[in-house]
């Protein structure tokens, strides 16, 4: 072959491979998606949806999208939930039609079709706006025979009848409730800074320590708060919802809220102040419903509804509840020296040097048994009261001394936890840099009442002899 047939045979080839890339790969791709599109029960930017509305029967809910803030304006003015609202428009997004089963001629020619289907009286319709204008509506019917698909018309200037499937219906038959936004109380977890909860004998006041973001009891005692307890209540605003919707704003009077116990609060009011203008929630809750729930009422909105049981009884927590019983705040491996004192004994005292390894420092050098002060630092640092007094208690004010620990360390650490009291009867804990007196579990004493003998290595001697401590080497 000559230069110029060659030449030929490969554009003849090249245009074969642009004709099968363009037609057969990027045409293929572009007709499935057409195909795609075409398929789609609504194609359209969720960014782009202005106005939702839905209809069920006699009820109509209308949302509209407002500074990228989905809001329900009918039948009541309120917050949406934002979550179920990307939801439900994802749905729409994502549903297809499955097949046609009355094309737009067939209805045309007889519209008695639609009874057939169930969609001269819909089930639900859903209208949705967008930003340009462009309004959509979908009618849900019946079921199908199989109860596997139910039938749809979009109505337009193609009103032909189709089916999804049924639980696509399922996932878009939502009513005023669902698309509502049911938090008890919206807040930002983060920017609380107090807590107060409200009784009618008693107010709890929590705060928020923002150096280490620990919480400390301030009203009507001063103390550390248990963690664990202050982000159960936490939580449970936060994912709280109402159960039911009881009374809009200007729908109740003020004997009725007397008589649901609102007004004033009959069981627990929660207050949170969050951020640095201090912005205040708060949730009032009242009497036992009827239904076994509780009456509450969000003082921003003013609105009544009903609470799960559940959430009261988490939100109703006790000033015993909430005490952080942790004796000590410190950890075992930052302890590097303990002093042990009793009345009328000498002081014992323990050192860990730069390789780990304790030794009896006081009243003589001598080694200790290892796992023997392991086990004293960890009971030690994972103290738990067994309940509270205060220092003005005689039970506590004339207890005894009965013995102490003398904690040091690394990073500053110096504590120094004091027990007294009557090992047979009542024992109480009380700390140098903390007010807050323990009650301590008479067991847990007795692990901790220690002396040189439980922790030292003292070697043998013979009956009447003295021992030189000073000569064993640790």
């Amino acid at each position: 072959m000559n230069l110029r047939t060659n030449l030929m045979i490969g554009g003849v080839f090249l245009a074969l491979l642009a004709f099968v890339y363009w037609h057969e790969i990027r045409g293929g791709e572009r007709r499935a998606e057409e195909a795609r599109l075409a398929k789609q029960l609504l194609s359209f930017p969720s960014e782009a949806a202005k106005r939702l509305t839905v209809e069920r029967g006699d009820t109509v809910a209308v949302l509209e999208r407002i500074d990228d803030q989905w809001r329900l304006l009918h039948p009541v003015i309120d917050r949406a939930d934002q979550q179920a609202l990307s939801r439900y428009l994802r749905t729409l997004r994502e549903s297809e039609r499955e097949r046609v089963v009355a094309d737009s001629a067939e209805i045309t020619r007889n519209t008695a079709h639609l009874e057939r289907y169930g969609l001269d009286r819909p089930r639900l319709r859903v209208a949705l706006e967008l930003d340009d204008g462009t309004l959509d509506t979908l009618a849900f019917g019946d079921d199908s025979p199989t109860e596997s698909h139910t039938y749809v018309q979009h109505h337009g200037d193609n009103p032909e009848v189709f089916v999804v499937p049924a639980w696509r219906f399922d996932n878009l038959n939502k009513g005023v409730f669902d698309l509502r936004d049911r938090r008890v109380l919206p807040f930002e977890r983060r920017q609380v800074a107090e807590i107060r909860l409200l009784r009618p004998e008693q107010t709890i006041t929590l705060m928020r320590n923002q150096d280490d973001e620990t919480w400390q009891i301030t009203s009507p005692i001063q103390g550390r708060a248990d963690a664990e307890a202050v982000r159960r209540i936490l939580s449970r605003l936060q994912d709280g919802e109402v159960a039911a919707y009881v009374a809009e704003p200007d729908e109740i009077s003020p004997e009725a809220l007397t008589a649901l116990g609102l007004e004033p609060a009959h069981t627990l009011e929660v207050v949170l102040l969050s951020g640095p203008e201090r912005a205040e929630k708060r949730l009032r809750i009242g009497s036992e419903s009827p239904s076994g729930r509780y009456f509450a009422r969000d003082m921003s909105s003013e609105r009544v509804f009903e609470v799960d049981n559940l959430l009261v009884s988490d939100l109703d927590q006790s000033l015993k509840d909430l005490r952080d019983r942790t004796v000590l705040q410190i950890q075992r491996t930052a302890i590097s020296r303990v002093a042990i004192e009793r009345p009328d004994e000498p002081t014992v005292a323990l050192v860990r040097d730069s390789d780990g390894v304790w030794s009896v420092e006081l009243p003589e050098p001598l080694p200790v048994r290892s796992w023997e002060i392991e086990s004293l630092l960890s009971d030690l640092t994972s103290l738990e009261a067994h309940g509270f007094a205060e220092p003005a208690d005689p039970g506590y004010r004339e207890a005894p001394f009965l013995l102490s620990y003398m904690l040091s360390g690394t990073d500053d650490v110096a504590v120094t936890v004091r027990f007294s009291g009557d090992p047979d009867v009542a024992v109480y804990a009380s700390i140098d840099t903390d007010p807050t007196v323990y009650r301590i579990d008479l067991a847990d004493f007795a692990d901790l009442d220690l002396i040189l003998e439980d922790l030292a290595d003292i070697p043998d001697s013979p009956t009447g002899a003295d021992v030189d401590y000073s000569s064993v080497q640790p």
